[in-house]
């Protein structure tokens, strides 16, 4: 008699798109995720997608919904959001067109916009998930100053002669070397990705200190 083939249940895969508010010219990301992961995950991807050095605060937020990481300190009243650890993404992501703000570092508050675009079933492991598939230029400095601030960065190393443009210089060349706002890459971000979002993120202070 033959044995009944167990048939598994394939991921499904969302494709996100990802756009850092108030900056011109465009900072955008385009990744695909399985909805099975938490927003706590799809949080550490975006910080790796994006740029960003997972060093501040951040919040999900759609309407009355908030979706955030509770603070040890008790800041957040429990009844006031959702825990982005317990929270899966296909709760958030139900249909294409949905989307979700996301808030990263709440002094300079870089505000973001995430849309699911899309969705399929990848039915052979054709690639590794997450992935990025498309993107453009560099995200901001940390502690820049916001988007007003980045827009007066950016104004001032474009110009060698400008006043601030050594100060300015000295303080990327510590954290940001050879920094240029229109540089991205998709090779470099998905060999990060490979590693894994989590344990890049938990070597960045190593890398950065």
């Amino acid at each position: 008699m033959a044995k009944k083939v167990r048939k598994l249940k394939l991921p499904r895969i969302l494709e996100l798109y990802i756009e850092l508010e108030h900056t011109e010219p465009r900072v955008w990301r385009r990744v695909l995720v399985e909805d099975s992961i938490t927003m706590y995950e799809l949080h550490e991807i975006i910080q790796v997608v994006m740029g960003w050095m997972h060093s501040h605060l951040f919040l999900f937020q759609s309407k009355d919904l908030v979706i955030t990481e509770p603070s040890p300190d008790g800041d957040w009243p429990r009844e006031e959001f959702e825990d982005a650890r317990k929270t899966r993404v296909a709760s958030v992501f139900v249909s294409p067109g949905d989307s979700i703000g996301y808030e990263y570092d709440f002094g300079d508050s870089w505000r973001h916009v995430v849309r699911f675009e899309r969705e399929f079933v990848q039915k052979e492991h054709l690639f590794k998930i997450p992935r990025c598939i498309g993107g453009a230029n560099a995200c901001p400095p940390e502690d820049c100053g916001g988007p007003l601030g980045f827009a007066d960065l950016k104004s001032i190393i474009a110009k060698p002669k400008s006043k601030n443009f050594r100060e300015m210089s000295l303080w990327l060349e510590r954290y940001y070397p050879n920094y240029d706002p229109t540089e991205f890459s998709l090779g470099t971000v998905n060999k990060i990705l490979k590693i894994g979002a989590t344990k890049y993120l938990e070597l960045m202070p190593l890398l950065y200190r």
